[in-house]
């Protein structure tokens, strides 16, 4: 607040001297203006440059972080590709041997089969009866050195494929027959 002395000064100043103090106020004031804008220009800058730079280490950070991961992505899709097609020529050879036994597991049925039938003949002569009798037993699998069932192979996630038993007719004279044989585990 003015004072009285100061409200005594100013009356005592000449029109002049007047517009003098209101020409150095007003320019006070635009400078003070000036000062006062590019301060809170320069601490804005500040802030954002601070913050800029802050952004730009983080970035440079999660860059590294994806060329990091992008190159094990790389190695995990190279590898997955190389056990993917082990597993699948692995499966190709797992089938392959699996038919090949299957075949040779038919095969060796209709050989044991005729086996037993020449031996059940032998020994239906050497007991007396008639060898041409129609015979009332199955052979027994075991005896031929055969498994009831084919063995279980696994699939290539690790579980056992399921099995249904099929009838399939062995030997030609066992077809006119129309004897049918039992087996199991069969696809």
């Amino acid at each position: 607040m003015a004072t009285a002395d100061d409200a005594a000064a100013w009356k005592a100043l000449s029109l002049e001297e007047h517009k003098s103090v209101w020409d150095e106020t007003e320019r006070n004031f635009w400078a003070n203006l000036r000062r006062q804008r590019e301060q809170e220009y320069q601490r804005s800058m500040a802030e954002v440059r601070i913050k800029l730079s802050e952004l730009t280490g983080q970035r440079s950070q999660l860059s590294e972080s994806q060329a990091r991961l992008a190159r094990e992505l790389a190695k995990v899709e190279a590898e997955l590709a190389r056990v993917t097609g082990e597993c699948e020529e692995k499966t190709y050879r797992l089938e392959c041997i699996e038919q090949v036994y299957r075949k040779l597991w038919h095969a060796r049925i209709g050989t044991q089969y005729e086996i037993w039938k020449t031996m059940r003949r032998f020994f239906k002569e050497k007991r007396g009866e008639d060898p041409d009798a129609e015979d009332s037993e199955e052979p027994n699998m075991e005896a031929l050195g055969l498994p009831k069932e084919l063995p279980k192979l696994s699939n290539i996630d690790g579980a056992v494929p399921p099995r249904r038993v099929v009838d399939v007719f062995i030997g030609e004279t066992t077809r006119q027959r129309g004897y049918r044989w039992r087996e199991h585990g069969m696809r």
